[in-house]
């Protein structure tokens, strides 16, 4: 998003077409709220906080976020100038870079152990 308040374009690696699942920002601070209230269940363990039921491409999250800034008043502006461009990721990250093009969170500990 902070591309798009500056006016800068949208740079997607390789494309963007990397799968990721997202959270809503309220749904990650409960996650980590429950955590924290049950340190004696979760203590040393390991917590994916996410939703595979939220999946969507880099590319298309990109997409989403332009047109959510253009239809806001304040922000379409900016979001006028910008672009989604793709960048070679040898080029964005230097050589060797390598990319998961899938990813999904197996997250079945957090609500077995924290509910």
């Amino acid at each position: 998003m902070s591309a798009i308040k500056h006016g800068k374009d949208i740079q997607l690696v390789d494309g963007g077409d990397q799968i990721r699942c997202f959270t809503p920002i309220s749904e990650g601070i409960d996650a980590l709220m429950k955590i924290l209230e049950n340190e004696d269940k979760a203590d040393k363990k390991i917590f994916n906080i996410g939703n595979p039921d939220n999946m969507m491409s880099i590319k298309e999250l990109a997409h989403k976020l332009l047109e959510e800034a253009k239809n806001d008043p304040t922000r379409r502006e900016m979001a006028d100038r910008v672009r989604i461009v793709s960048v070679n990721s040898s080029e964005y990250y230097g050589e060797g870079y390598q990319d998961v093009k899938r990813r999904v969170p197996r997250a079945r500990a957090a609500p077995q152990l924290l509910l």
